[in-house]
């Protein structure tokens, strides 16, 4: 098996590719000549004369030489499988995370350090044992948990890890969005068709905040901060439309999806509602088609159209009897609530919510 050749620890100075040699690393090599000497046959040596080496970077070019030939010596083709293997656990584990992140499963804030840990040792172990090197020297600063600058130097797959490590911290964890999406759409109960310009009502404990629905009812949100393991409550209104069901959630995701479906706050069948007959009047059937709402009561001795009245929200129109009368100057008001459940006219009568279409 290979021998692993110790690394020293890192001390208060610097070490760079073209500065002359340090003690530090002159002892190094002294120690790795040794290991040439005892682990590799005379036909295997590298025949360097260590007193020859001037600079750090012959020394590193050096030891570089020195433990790729006792890996070639001591494993065969063993040793370039294994860095394979880890090589390719390290890519399925980033692909698992990006289909996850797909699906609205991202990687939690608290979490990626872990995921740069996990990345970090899994290049640093393949490249160590497909024999590559890599050199790292100077100082960290800004680091996770409070840990004060230090100096360091390494080489070999633990500057591979302390590169890696390095980047994807300053890169997916402390520069990551940590936002919330809000996606979803919201429909027309009876026929699934996208309601536009529907209004996104989203409740937190502190604020209030509303936006709006696409051409096609759908909607993205991602500028609402601090929202991950906070409890919301979405709801959608829209006009000549009856409010939707409030949906209340804890976000646990970093895309959150919701569907409104919601029913039209005219279309069905409506009641009279008179001081003589109560909400159990004679029967009215309203049809929304475009700007024009048409009424006409179920016994087909009255129709009317009616349009919006100016920059109102009522309507006005007139009714046509059956036996050739008319009633011009009609108002209906807009619904009472959001339910949806009584429209007032200016006549003796309104109308009560029966059935919905």
């Amino acid at each position: 098996m290979a021998r692993k050749v110790r690394v020293p620890n890192p001390g208060p100075t610097q070490l760079t590719p073209t500065a002359l040699l340090s003690p530090d690393v002159e002892a190094e090599v002294a120690r790795i000549a040794a290991i040439e000497n005892v682990l590799l046959s005379a036909e295997q040596r590298t025949n360097t004369n260590i007193q020859s080496i001037k600079t750090d970077a012959q020394a590193l070019a050096y030891i570089r030489d020195v433990n790729g030939r006792i890996l070639a010596n001591a494993s065969g083709t063993w040793v370039p499988v294994i860095g394979a293997v880890f090589g390719l656990l390290t890519f399925l584990f980033f692909v698992i995370l990006v289909a996850a992140s797909v699906l609205g499963k991202a990687v939690p804030p608290e979490s990626r350090p872990l995921v740069v840990t996990v990345l970090a040792i899994g290049i640093a172990l393949s490249i160590s044992f497909l024999g590559g090197t890599a050199f790292v020297s100077g100082k960290l600063g800004n680091l996770p948990w409070g840990v004060n600058p230090v100096t360091f130097r390494a080489g070999g797959g633990i500057a591979v890890f302390v590169i890696v490590f390095i980047i994807g911290y300053f890169i997916y964890v402390r520069n990551a969005d940590e936002r919330v999406t809000l996606t979803g759409s919201v429909v027309d109960v009876n026929n699934s068709a996208g309601i536009s310009s529907a209004t996104i009502i989203i409740n937190t404990d502190a604020n209030t905040y509303k936006r709006q629905t696409t051409d096609t009812g759908d909607f993205r949100i991602s500028d609402i901060p601090h929202l991950f393991n906070e409890q919301i409550t979405v709801s959608a209104k829209a006009e000549n439309y009856q409010q939707a069901v409030r949906q209340t959630v804890v976000i646990g995701s970093y895309v959150q999806h919701f569907r409104f479906e919601m029913h039209h706050c005219y279309n069905g069948v409506w009641h009279e509602n008179t001081s003589a007959s109560g909400p159990n009047g004679n029967q009215w059937h309203f049809k929304l088609a475009g700007p024009t709402l048409h009424v006409s009561r179920i016994d087909r001795t009255a129709v009317g159209d009616f349009h919006h009245d100016g920059p109102n929200v009522n309507w006005i129109g007139e009714l046509s009897w059956s036996d050739g009368k008319k009633m011009t100057g009609v108002i209906l008001e807009a619904p009472d609530d959001a339910s949806c459940h009584q429209i007032f006219t200016n006549r003796r009568w309104s109308f009560v919510r029966d059935t919905v279409e």
